[in-house]
């Protein structure tokens, strides 16, 4: 077929029939401004001349370099428009923008992609810890070591292994420790562990070797056993039974001009007792004075009224004031094996001091109730006894009277001169009688 040239572009070319052959340049077709055509060159249109023209210029330059925008500037990030891209060439730390590479979002802000910068922080063996890099985790999420200089943890750290400080650990708003809590100066089971606190001084084993050692006094404001003890010894010059104070722990707020405080334990409190050495109470002894106690809600009422608020975990003494008619002394677990064998040989003595009578007693068979003691009396193996002078007579003999009690009679150089009766022994006994007659006996 022989050579067509077909005018492009053309509002009234409705089809074009037919086929191009040996078409080499643009200049064969009509309507096409080639003008300046050179190698690289493309079709654009200008809609001002509503023509196609072929060109090699881009927003001014001639045959240009199509390129991504590129700076060093280590102070801020590029300015780009919608869909641009951008680098920062250098290498980049964590304090500019070097060695980022960025995009231009809907409103103009240069939004990072990454660059060599992040390459770099990520480039080093999962689970070493590296300087100046990024924590990567092994193939089981763990790392060699982890340390956490003077910044704030604000999220929470799971660690299953041991952890070591070569420094102080402090921790603001306390610590968990397995079933342990530690806050301010309270050491406490937490809740779902139960009321049972074990200090071991013998991790291996669990039992009761080793020595706890208590640097200071210590106090216990509950029920103390010794469980197992063959020996017992104290460098204390007086043990002292029945201290006539206690310490109580405030248990929840207490508001200004309240006249009931919750406690920890109300064990052993009575009305007629005084709360003090807190701030807060009123100032007087008889404002102070408990009038009422709860055991359920262990809550005692006192006579007046806060002046000030009393926080929560506030430890207040109390003075107790009330006759609670119980005894003082030790008592003391045995098996008798001479009245039976097995549990009911099991005794329980005391040795100490009964309220209701004044006197200090033995009882080797003793029941206690509620702090006070009953039953039979034992049988003391002494050497001697001594009564101060001021109960006896020089050369007196005692004599019991009608309360059960040893008196001394006066003294030989103030007998009388004539008796009823006289003490003597009974013939092939030589226990001591009294008698109205005397016979002469044999000599």
């Amino acid at each position: 077929m022989s050579q067509i040239k077909v005018k492009l572009a053309d509002q009234n070319a409705i089809k074009v029939v037919g086929s191009i052959t040996n078409f080499n340049t643009f200049g064969q077709l009509t309507g096409i401004d080639t003008t300046g055509a050179i190698n690289n060159s493309f079709l654009r249109y200008n809609s001002t001349s509503g023509k196609w023209v072929v060109t090699n210029e881009v927003d001014g330059q001639v045959n240009p370099t199509i390129k991504i925008k590129r700076t060093k500037n280590s102070s801020a990030a590029p300015s780009i428009q919608y869909g641009e891209l951008s680098v920062n060439l250098g290498i980049g730390t964590a304090g500019d923008t070097l060695g980022r590479f960025y995009v231009g979002d809907d409103t103009g802000n240069a939004i990072v992609l990454g660059g060599q910068y992040y390459v770099g922080v990520l480039d080093h063996e999962p689970g070493i810890l590296t300087p100046n890099s990024a924590l990567l985790v092994d193939a089981n999420n763990q790392i060699d070591s982890f340390d956490v200089g003077v910044q704030t943890v604000r999220t929470r750290i799971n660690i299953t292994g041991d952890v070591y400080t070569t420094g102080v650990t402090t921790s603001i708003n306390g610590a968990v420790i397995g079933g342990i809590g530690i806050s301010s100066n309270i050491i406490s089971t937490k809740p779902g562990y139960g009321d049972v606190l074990y200090i071991d001084p013998n991790p291996g084993g669990f039992d009761s070797g080793g020595t706890v050692i208590i640097k200071g006094n210590l106090q216990v404001d509950g029920e103390s056993s010794i469980i197992n003890s063959t020996t017992l010894s104290t460098n204390e010059i007086i043990v002292n039974l029945g201290d006539p104070t206690s310490l109580r722990t405030v248990k929840g707020n207490v508001s200004v001009g309240s006249t009931i405080i919750t406690l920890d334990s109300v064990v052993g409190i009575n009305t007629g007792d005084l709360v003090s050495n807190v701030y807060g109470l009123p100032v007087s002894n008889a404002d102070r004075t408990i009038v009422s106690y709860s055991t359920l809600n262990k809550t005692i009422s006192i006579a007046g009224v806060t002046t000030a608020g009393i926080s929560s975990s506030t430890e207040i003494v109390i003075t107790h004031a009330y006759d609670t008619n119980t005894d003082r002394g030790i008592s003391f677990n045995y098996n008798n094996s001479s009245i039976g064998i097995g549990l009911t040989a099991n005794k329980k003595g005391y040795f100490g001091f009964v309220d209701s009578t004044k006197k200090w007693v033995y009882v080797p068979d003793a029941t206690i109730t509620n702090g006070v003691v009953s039953g039979e009396k034992g049988y003391l193996d002494i050497k001697g006894l001594y009564y101060q002078p001021s109960d006896i007579s020089q050369y007196g003999i005692t004599y019991f009277d009608s309360d059960g009690f040893l008196n001394s009679t006066g003294a030989p150089g103030t007998g009388i001169s004539t008796s009823n009766y006289i003490l003597t022994t009974q013939l092939g006994t030589n226990v001591p009688v009294w008698t109205d007659t005397i016979d002469g006996g044999g000599y």
